[in-house]
């Protein structure tokens, strides 16, 4: 019997402690059914090592360690010094107690401040999983960081730019990670931000809980995950359009062989956390929280993404991206009515919204969110392929959970 429904009931668990966290919490069971490390970059403050840490304990009896690395950490503090006691018995060995020698999940605190002899001692038992010649029981490191540090931005506006000394030594860390996450703070101005601050989330514990076991279950059944040729063949042209910077030479995103190896577990892992036992063209979104070195840099690889994708895709995609920026901005008391094709327009401020073209928008939206679910729906007709069929019918189910939002918001201004 599969184990699928109690990762999806620990994830369940997971996002009601956590508002807002959805996208992060379900790459962090991506990352950790793919055996790959995860990267949580954001503001002080945003919950980042209280997540990770809660996610980690949700492994019932596993081992857990919080490295917080500065400018003077060495690599004894990661993998141990050495055991005096043993040493004047003429046996070498560490104190690996607490360390990753004897850890299965790692939260590495601002890594980017540590020496570059220290991030060097972590490359190969990040990306090997060994340590000299002993292997490590560890299963997923999370970094944690405030802030993308400079060194990472080897990348800027699609140019390469000088690699200063010890930057190498980051950059290649920073490759050990797959999956990479910007966990964004929340607008005072959005409703949001209200329900974050005064609806309390929930304090108890957690009722779902995983097993070492459990998770070597579900690699099994990930691992038989099938990536039919038509998905290959997708991955491929994508990575073409990449390298040539879909179009425009000047956005081109260099990815490294490290980082394609790690795409077809991850996307069999995305594939099985939906219940498929076959990859789809439309799990390839995961790649754009995988293959980026500068936060900029996720819109080329979406781009990339739907371009390689076929039209009923992509228009599914612009819809539904059209239909979120219109519902937020709605929430967010920046959405007025206009005259355009849309009926709406979206301002980059609630300050700049004249209150009489206010007045009505809410409808206006409801309006063109019908419009834009017939269109969709007119799509579907027998000869559609099974990934254009699915896309078209997520696309209306995210519809309707936008306009039930926006209905919510209608009735809260006419209350």
């Amino acid at each position: 019997m599969t184990v699928r429904p109690k990762f999806l009931a620990a994830e369940s668990d997971l996002r009601s402690h956590f508002r807002k966290r959805d996208q992060v919490i379900r790459g962090l069971l991506i990352s950790v059914l793919a055996r790959q490390h995860a990267v949580l970059i954001g503001e002080p403050g945003d919950g980042k090592t209280r997540l990770s840490t809660d996610f980690f304990r949700l492994f019932e009896g596993a081992r857990f360690a919080h490295f917080g690395l500065h400018k003077g950490s060495t690599s004894d503090d990661l993998f141990g010094g050495p055991d005096i006691v043993a040493l004047q018995n003429g046996v070498d060995k560490r104190q690996t107690k607490g360390r990753l020698l004897e850890v299965e999940f790692a939260l590495l605190d601002e890594p980017d401040k540590a020496s570059e002899g220290t991030l060097n001692s972590l490359l190969v038992p990040l990306s090997d999983f060994v340590f000299e010649t002993a292997p490590l029981p560890l299963r997923c490191a999370i970094y944690a960081g405030n802030n993308l540090p400079h060194e990472l931005r080897g990348q800027r506006n699609g140019k390469s730019l000088p690699v200063r000394q010890g930057e190498d030594s980051l950059l290649a860390f920073f490759d050990r990670f797959a999956a990479k996450f910007v966990v964004e703070s929340i607008d005072p101005e959005s409703n949001d931000w209200t329900e974050i601050v005064f609806d309390r989330v929930t304090d108890a514990p957690y009722s779902a809980t995983l097993s070492l076991d459990d998770l070597d279950a579900a690699r099994s059944e990930v691992a038989s995950v099938r990536i039919p040729d038509s998905v290959r063949q997708f991955v491929r042209e994508f990575a073409v359009a990449l390298r040539r910077g879909n179009g425009n030479p000047n956005s081109t995103v260099k990815v490294s062989p490290r980082r394609w190896s790690s795409v077809p577990v991850l996307l069999r892992a995305v594939a099985w956390l939906d219940g498929r036992d076959e990859v789809s063209t439309r799990d390839a979104a995961i790649l754009a929280d995988v293959l980026w070195t500068t936060p900029d840099q996720r819109k080329t690889i979406r781009d990339a993404l739907l371009d390689c994708g076929s039209p009923i895709v992509r228009d599914c995609a612009s819809t539904v991206d059209k239909v979120a920026e219109a519902v937020l901005a709605l929430r967010e008391r920046r959405l007025s009515t206009a005259a355009t094709g849309t009926g709406f327009h979206i301002h980059t401020s609630a300050s700049e919204v004249n209150p009489r073209q206010a007045i009505g928008v809410a409808e206006v939206l409801l309006r063109y969110i019908d419009k834009s679910g017939t269109d969709l729906g007119n799509a579907i007709a027998p000869d559609l392929s099974s990934d254009d069929r699915e896309a078209v019918e997520t696309s209306l189910q995210t519809l309707r959970d936008f306009r039930r939002q926006a209905l919510e918001e209608f009735r809260k201004r006419v209350a």
